[in-house]
């Protein structure tokens, strides 16, 4: 597609894509979720029960209710991941004839509980389309490689059944703030009793004032502004005059893939704002509560994981720590609850503007998922591209190098931390940024983000007292081999042997290769267990709870057939 497109070919386009990868995603979540540990779903059927369409296919065969449900299957990872190729066609009971399903229907058939969110995350990403592809030319790249990889991950994470729900925001705001359409916006504003402003940690108000271009002006996500100002406590500090509107104004900051979040290449810091949306499946209004635990948990990382600039040779897995936060606090903090929250801003901190010059660095997510100009085309392909440039390797030779450089950092910063400090982080694709050297190798991995961070209970809870972050042994593993292989490696190896046709065992048999080192250099009895087969949990998006997925190590040769992956 392009901008000269028709506009009724356009709208068709859109409407097709965003519906073709709601079907992926739920499919995704049901088959990971429910049928494969159910023993309910078959990956290569090859029996007759098929509609004639898919005669000659690879087919996913599975049990739905008295019927059955097929679809072609274009890609199939060892853990279960698929890319499909057809629509799903359902057969209701014996005899009955083949009928296609559209979203909706699929949804009703399998997870009608989720139904009005599975809508909203179409509508949503048809939106998405129908924007980017009218966009001119200047708007849909820019010099900022970090910018580039936040904004436009249009298609999200393909094991949410809703990856782009946002909670029925108005569509106009929804454009005009969301990274898809490659946003720039601007904040509201507020004159602001200095009094009410609240820091906690080191201030930012000079950064403040930079971005509204006058001092003494607080503000909020535009998207939150409507809600603010029609709360009781917001109009008796208006008619006090302790606040008033200011208006739209001031730089315009670049929205990032998780939405809230906003970023400027000129400025020290971002700013992670409350927004009344669904965001990756949570909910985007956050507590002041919630930023004061950052802020704290931060401050405690810091002591014992490495957040300096590596040395050469030196970790090369970083934190970026969210030091501040601000908010507007009343004296009667029950009636200001919705303002606290609502007007919270934490501020995450940046790559030094020279580290970024020279490592260029990418959100992982940017690059394991679709091409944003075609569904089923991997984006996979422009990591490895500067490498296959500067070394004259292959694509194959490329991505066994990438991948297995990769894995090293990154598996072994997550391991260390556990191992050494008990500190379970949780790198999930959208919250790992690759900077790269002068080939395109991953050179240096930053993690963010401490929501989903935990502390082993036994080590921490004389220094942390609040129950959500402890956790015990068995939690903490879980949770950090759950967004370590299944939510970041996995989709890393499934993209880059769909985008480069390397065998995928040839792939994870780099990885167990580079979880084998670690085990070997840092030892503990379930590192080793992991490298030997044990399974992998996973938690549930479509319902609470956990469930286990086979190790994709698990039927690998002992050492690394490298050659395999080159034909």
């Amino acid at each position: 597609m392009n901008e000269a497109s028709p506009a009724g070919t356009l709208g068709a386009y859109a409407t097709r894509e965003a519906e073709r990868y709601g079907i992926e995603c739920l499919l995704n979540c049901v088959l990971r979720e429910v049928a494969l540990p159910r023993g309910e779903a078959r990956l290569d059927y090859r029996g007759g029960d098929r509609p004639e369409a898919l005669r000659t296919m690879t087919v996913l065969r599975m049990r739905v209710g008295r019927g059955r449900l097929v679809i072609a299957v274009a890609q199939a990872s060892r853990l279960g991941r698929c890319h499909f190729a057809s629509a799903p066609f359902h057969r209701p009971g014996p005899g009955a004839r083949w009928q296609p399903l559209g979203l909706d229907a699929l949804t009703q058939a399998l997870a009608p509980q989720i139904a009005t969110l599975v809508a909203d995350s179409r509508d949503s990403l048809e939106l998405f389309l129908r924007r980017l592809h009218v966009l001119p030319a200047p708007l849909r790249s820019s010099a900022d490689a970090l910018r580039d990889s936040e904004q436009f991950q249009l298609w999200g994470d393909a094991m949410d059944p809703a990856p782009k729900a946002r909670g029925r925001v108005d569509p106009t705001a929804l454009a005009y703030g969301s990274p898809e359409t490659g946003s720039a916006l601007q904040l509201q504003w507020f004159a602001v009793d200095p009094g009410l402003i609240r820091w906690l940690g080191p201030e930012r108000g000079e950064m403040l004032d930079c971005i509204a271009g006058l001092p003494d002006l607080y503000p909020c996500h535009p998207w939150a502004a409507a809600r603010l100002q029609e709360n009781p406590a917001f109009r008796q500090l208006l008619a006090s005059g302790r606040i008033a509107p200011a208006g739209l104004r001031g730089l315009p900051l670049y929205p990032t893939g998780s939405v809230r979040t906003l970023y400027h290449p000129a400025l020290p810091a971002m700013l992670r704002m409350s927004v009344p949306a669904r965001i990756d499946g949570e909910n985007g209004w956050q507590a002041w509560s919630e930023l004061e635990r950052s802020v704290r948990l931060s401050h405690l990382l810091g002591r014992v994981l490495d957040t300096s600039e590596a040395e050469p040779g030196g970790q090369t897995l970083l934190l970026l720590r969210e030091p501040s936060a601000s908010t507007l606090a009343l004296d009667s903090p029950g009636a200001g609850q919705v303002l606290a929250d609502g007007f919270g801003i934490v501020y995450p901190m940046q790559i030094p503007v020279a580290l970024r010059d020279r490592l260029r660095p990418r959100v992982a997510s940017s690059l394991f998922t679709w091409s944003r100009n075609e569904l089923g085309r991997p984006a996979s392909i422009r990591a490895i591209a500067l490498t296959v440039e500067k070394l004259t390797l292959p694509t194959t030779e490329a991505a066994v190098l990438w991948l297995s450089r990769y894995v090293r950092l990154l598996a072994g910063g997550v391991m260390r931390a556990w191992l050494a400090h008990g500190v379970a982080l949780a790198p999930r694709l959208p919250d790992v940024l690759i900077g790269s050297d002068a080939v395109g190798l991953p050179a240096r991995l930053w993690l963010r983000g401490t929501e989903r961070v935990r502390l082993l209970r036994r080590r921490w809870a004389g220094e942390w007292r609040q129950g959500r972050v402890l956790c015990d042994e068995e939690e903490g593993w879980r949770h950090l081999v759950d967004a370590l292989l299944v939510g970041n490696i996995a989709e890393a190896v499934f993209h880059l042997a769909l985008a480069t046709g390397v065998d995928e065992a040839a792939l994870w048999g780099v990885v167990r290769c580079e979880f084998r080192h670690l085990r070997d250099r840092l030892g503990g009895d379930r590192l080793a267990a992991l490298c030997d087969g044990e399974a992998w949990p996973t938690r549930r998006r479509l319902g609470p709870g956990e469930v286990l997925l086979p190790s994709a190590f698990v039927g690998l040769p002992e050492e690394v057939e490298t050659s395999r992956a080159f034909g």
